[in-house]
């Protein structure tokens, strides 16, 4: 069995998906870029947390379903890109795990792939894919 890189924190991000520029080898270049854009399988543990991913936060938050994950340092991996139908969590899911840690497995990007349409969504680290949810022991 592989073992998956584990994500915990920000450093963890920047260490599996290191600046493309920086590297000497053509090949190791064309694997990061790869892995930027189409993911990397990774392993990420953080407290599962309800986002408000609308633009204009105005109190109180509204929430729709988006969750981001929220690592050790509070940088937040999105379930996700915020404008992909699958951003919206199942309600069961989010009443099982809400505001626990849990370890996520599946394909991770380090920046939220732009949006098909014109519409702004949020930035940051996300999940292209997800294999399980299970919290964490």
């Amino acid at each position: 069995m592989t073992q998956l890189p584990t994500i915990l924190n920000g450093s963890d991000i920047e260490s599996n998906f290191p600046d493309t520029y920086e590297l000497m080898d053509d090949d190791e270049m064309d694997r990061q870029i790869e892995a930027s854009t189409r993911g990397k399988q990774v392993r990420v543990i953080g407290k599962y947390t309800q986002i408000d991913a609308r633009r204009r936060k105005e109190p109180p938050p509204v929430y729709q379903g988006h969750v981001a994950l929220i690592l050790a340092d509070r940088t937040a991996v999105f379930l996700y890109p915020t404008w992909h139908p699958s951003a919206i969590r199942p309600a069961e899911e989010i009443a099982r795990y809400n505001n626990k840690k849990v370890v996520v497995v599946g394909k991770m990007v380090p920046e939220t792939p732009s949006s098909p349409e014109v519409a702004a969504s949020l930035i940051g680290p996300c999940m292209l894919t997800i294999d399980s949810i299970d919290l964490e022991p």
